[in-house]
């Protein structure tokens, strides 16, 4: 019988990511296969201002999310294979 921690796996936590080639019919792969490590870092834009008083006021009025993949193995076949490769060729 496992022990209950009180944490959820990560293998849990799907990431999926659009590969289709054409945006009218969707293809999600989920990330994951000989993936060690995905990063996602929600980069707020912040503003900090401090009044007469001294107290300091923080404003944070959007996000620019970014997300890092390393290392990624392309597998030939797999839908995101073609769509990375359009890209590629495209640039």
């Amino acid at each position: 019988m496992a022990e209950i921690t009180g944490k959820i796996a990560r293998k849990w936590m799907a990431h999926f990511i659009n590969a289709s080639v054409a945006p009218e019919t969707p293809d999600y792969v989920r990330l994951g296969s000989d993936l060690e490590e995905y990063t996602v870092e929600m980069n707020a834009n912040v503003n900090t201002t401090q009044n007469i008083l001294g107290e300091a006021s923080t404003i944070i009025d959007g996000y620019e999310p970014q997300s890092a993949v390393e290392p990624y193995y392309a597998i030939v076949g797999d839908p995101l294979y073609e769509r990375l490769q359009k890209i590629a060729d495209e640039d």
